[in-house]
């Protein structure tokens, strides 16, 4: 009689566990770039999308060419220099933030409780773009963030503005 040959139990299981470590890390570690490219204000590929960002390090690039809008709640100059715009976001934007991320922004006095997101441009980029005021909505298109140090996603830098009055302002 043959004997048929089966794995150990356990070896299955094993298998799907190594995959998932080394295919994860590397998902998350690898920029997505099918929104690059899509406007001439986007980085090229061979371009860092955090180019001018003060420590950058602290960022992981969810996306490095988003679309975002909404209403500005809020705005300052950071001690970085950077501009701070505390948003409401419109509901085609919504899906950029988590509801942990949020609350974690919330926490700041700035955000009022009711910024949604933060978008940054940084002190190279403020000759080319024009500083929003509170209650002004806009579109931007920058790198989607996730902030390492503050536990929410961000635009940053902003690359592009766009004003309801179709004004639009560009980093070059």
């Amino acid at each position: 009689m043959r004997q048929k040959f089966s794995a150990p139990k356990f070896l299955v299981p094993l298998a799907l566990l190594l995959w998932l470590l080394v295919s994860l890390p590397l998902w998350l570690l690898v920029p997505r770039a099918e929104a690059q490219a899509t406007d001439p204000a986007c980085p090229s590929s061979s371009e860092d999308p955090l180019a001018g960002v003060h420590n950058p390090s602290r960022l992981r690039v969810i996306n490095p060419c988003q679309q975002a809008s909404g209403t500005v709640t809020h705005i300052e100059t950071w001690s970085d220099g950077d501009w701070n715009i505390y948003v409401d976001l419109d509901s085609d934007s919504e899906g950029l933030v988590s509801a942990e991320g949020i609350q974690k922004l919330r926490e700041w006095p700035q955000a009022g409780g009711v910024a949604e997101m933060l978008w940054e441009a940084t002190p190279a980029d403020q000759g080319q773009l024009l500083e929003p005021s509170t209650g002004q909505h806009l579109e931007v298109l920058g790198a989607h963030v996730y902030d390492r140090t503050w536990g929410y996603t961000e635009v940053h830098p902003i690359y592009k503005e766009t004003f309801d009055d179709e004004s639009a302002y560009t980093r070059e």
